[in-house]
């Protein structure tokens, strides 16, 4: 495995940085950037913010990264949670496996007709600013160091500066015997207060001085305050690693749904999904929505007046057949009449007219 210095060396030839720790890229804009290099075209570099100062606006450089591994079908979790803490632990480890990676397709070889300024500038917020920062913990392109600030000069005495400001010859013919004369001697201290600290004579014959009870008073209540601020502080953890948990909650649901997205790309209602989880600001994400709501109120309107025009077809053909077909009451579907037949007598029905016959099957006039 590479160590510290290999590293530091590769990614500052590949990408012209200027970087001293390998924590420095826990924003992970230089992970994106060393894959722009290796797959042009694939990282999406409009969306890396190489200025990037916080945790959140960390995550969006990883939500990058893991969409150009999705897309080039790299079988890569990346630690996110971790990597955004700058340990440098965690961050050399991802280091190393990239460049095994990335020697892996070159070679060892470096890229070339490759311009990682040029491809800076096309990030969200341009190229690094400035000598340091850049999201990565002093990330700065090489040749851009600024040069250290003047160390402030020393400000002179008082008794100096009123000698700069006095007017030409306001000292002549004196003796500036301030520099000569010895220091003055230190006042006297001021004379103790009388029974200020009284003696009492213990039963021992031993002196002790008194007072002791304001001392304990004193001791306790220090005991108080120490107790009630860790009590505070016992709540702000508390707090704290609740705020944690439903950070990993929240994190890791709006991960399921953005893989589901980069899986289902076919589907406009998830390309929408898409858009609100990187767009760059609310007031954007607020936009996004507005817009696909819009377009749906009218899919949906348009949707629902074809649904009628379509009943309002099936019921007049509807009609239009029921106009010819025969009804009970016409000569075409009248029934025939029935002539009013005698009842048979019992015995002569329909059991061969036989009573025994009626009596054995069961029949019935």
């Amino acid at each position: 495995m590479a160590g510290r210095s290999e590293l530091l060396g590769w990614i500052n030839s590949t990408l012209d940085l200027r970087i001293g720790k390998v924590e420095e890229t826990a924003s992970g804009a230089v992970a994106c950037q060393m894959m722009d290099a290796l797959h042009p075209g694939v990282v999406a570099m409009k969306k890396v913010d190489f200025n990037a100062k916080s945790e959140y606006e960390y995550i969006n450089n990883y939500k990058v990264l893991q969409e150009a591994f999705t897309k080039l079908n790299i079988d890569k979790h990346i630690e996110v949670s971790k990597l955004v803490k700058a340990r440098p632990l965690d961050n050399m480890e991802f280091m190393q496996w990239l460049k095994t990676y990335f020697d892996t397709h070159t070679g060892g070889r470096a890229v070339h007709d490759y311009d990682p300024a040029a491809r800076r500038a096309l990030c969200k917020t341009g190229d690094v600013r400035g000598g340091g920062g850049g999201g990565a913990g002093g990330v700065a392109p090489s040749g851009r160091a600024a040069a250290p600030p003047p160390a402030p000069a020393a400000a002179a005495p008082p008794a100096a500066r009123e000698a700069d400001r006095a007017p030409a010859g306001h000292y002549a013919g004196r003796l500036t015997t301030e520099r000569v004369a010895a220091p003055a001697a230190p006042a006297p201290a001021a004379p103790r207060r009388a029974g200020s600290q009284k003696l009492s004579t213990a039963g021992s014959g031993g002196v002790r001085p008194s007072g002791g009870g304001a001392l304990r008073s004193r001791a306790a209540s220090d005991d108080g305050v120490v107790e009630q601020l860790q009590a505070e502080v016992a709540t702000w953890r508390a707090a704290a690693e609740t705020a944690t948990k439903e950070k990993d909650f929240y994190w890791s649901k709006l991960r399921a749904i953005e893989l589901m997205c980069n899986t289902c790309q076919d589907v406009p209602v998830l390309r929408v999904v898409e858009e609100i989880l990187y767009a760059p600001s609310q007031e954007e994400g607020e936009r996004i929505l507005g817009e696909a709501m819009a377009d749906i109120e009218v899919a949906a309107t348009a949707a629902a007046a074809a649904a009628n025009g379509a009943a309002y077809d099936g019921d007049a053909s509807a009609d239009a057949d029921g106009a010819g077909a025969p009804t009970a009451d016409g000569d075409a579907g009248a029934l025939p009449p029935q002539d009013d037949a005698p009842a048979e007598p019992l015995g002569s029905g329909g059991c061969g007219g036989a009573p025994e016959a009626a009596g054995l099957v069961g029949c019935s006039a």
